[in-house]
């Protein structure tokens, strides 16, 4: 069955900082959860964001080990938009900057967002998963 859920973003990071916007192990309660759950996809969609990241500062990593060790994927988004890691852009407040990922097929996904040097003064990213084999768009 398909379905999306919307998570909670995390408090925007300081300057430089990183900020973890989905973690499936602390998010699902366990390790290698994301296939027995069909999680497909991972969306972000920044609606407001004042400063641009760091350099590619949206980052999504995968493990096969329950978490304890996380390798940097490189992967396009599923637009064909991007490929990460990325840099996004500045977001002002009457547009928005979308990223979606196939995901299916790993164990466990973590995305972070690190901050350029700057003190975010906006920051409303939306985290949205998809779950069953159709939400994988191409």
């Amino acid at each position: 069955m398909r379905h999306s859920s919307t998570v909670a973003a995390p408090a925007a990071p300081a300057a430089s900082g990183t900020a973890v916007l989905f973690n499936s192990v602390t998010a699902f309660g366990g390790a290698k959860l994301c296939r027995p759950l069909d999680l497909s996809m991972i969306e972000v969609n920044y609606l407001r964001l004042s400063h641009a990241s760091a350099a590619n500062g949206l980052k999504i990593y995968a493990s096969s080990d329950g978490g304890t060790n996380w390798r940097q994927l490189s992967m396009p988004d599923s637009d064909g938009v991007a490929t990460m890691p990325v840099t996004v852009s500045a977001v002002a407040a009457d547009s928005n900057t979308n990223y979606k990922f196939d995901v299916s097929g790993f164990d466990d996904i973590k995305l972070e967002h690190t901050n350029s040097n700057n003190t975010l003064t906006t920051w409303e990213p939306v985290i949205t998963l998809h779950f069953g084999a159709e939400a994988v768009q191409r």
